[in-house]
């Protein structure tokens, strides 16, 4: 008898499964469901996505867990596009002449300074 050991990682509705081979995927699916019939939590198959690390098979480039992006790699460098981005927008707000100080430091504490853990 072969036993089959399938891993996952759970936060919030984020689940990250972890298989060796194609057999453990379908027993991971298994498994979940199983548990779904009792929970009545389900796979949203749309938002599904499987990466095959140290193979050179290419599913996905990158795929999202807890709102951070990954890859092949480790932390998709996406992420701190997105930042700085997200940076330039507040620093464009704060260049608007009618906005008070209070109203300046508000945008820097919510906008920007949040954004330099990423960076």
């Amino acid at each position: 008898m072969i036993i089959y050991e399938v891993k996952s990682t759970a936060y919030a509705d984020d689940i990250i499964g972890y298989v060796s081979d194609e057999l453990s995927i379908e027993l991971f699916f298994q498994e979940f469901d199983e548990w779904g019939e009792i929970s009545g939590a389900r796979i949203n198959k749309e938002k599904t996505k499987t990466i095959h690390i140290n193979k050179n098979d290419k599913e996905i480039e990158d795929f999202k867990v807890l709102g951070i992006l990954f890859n092949k790699k480790g932390i998709s460098l996406q992420n701190y596009k997105n930042a700085l981005e997200k940076i330039k927008k507040a620093i464009y707000i704060w260049d608007i002449p009618s906005l008070n100080m209070l109203e300046r430091i508000t945008i820097c504490k919510t906008f920007i300074l949040k954004k330099k853990k990423i960076i």
